[in-house]
């Protein structure tokens, strides 16, 4: 499957590789980067890893862990689109709300 990313997780994830890079540097940021690439590969292959949760969005998305960010995203027929790429501790319903339909 093909993996695409929304405006909107391409902003989140620039943000939250910029912040990596100012608090522990260019190489555990990089080193972020791959992490996630990886992960957005693994869920390509087995879009079923991840899971729903009605209980913060209404919208068919799933919801990956990827310590300590949260991946979101749609599951299509020949591609996974990535919603949001933010950290597990925001509140994913408010970032969310606007955010599935893109």
């Amino acid at each position: 499957m093909k993996i695409r990313l929304t405006y909107s997780a391409l902003d989140d994830l620039d943000l939250l590789l910029m912040n990596e890079a100012e608090r522990s540097g260019w190489t555990r940021s990089m080193d972020v980067e791959a992490q996630l690439w990886h992960h957005f590969e693994e869920l390509s292959r087995t879009p079923a890893l991840g899971h729903l949760r009605q209980d913060i969005t209404q919208a068919v998305v799933h919801f990956y862990y990827s310590d300590p960010y949260m991946i979101v995203y749609r599951q299509e027929e020949f591609a996974i689109t990535i919603v949001a790429v933010i950290h597990g501790a925001r509140d994913l319903t408010a970032v969310l709300k606007n955010r599935t339909e893109e």
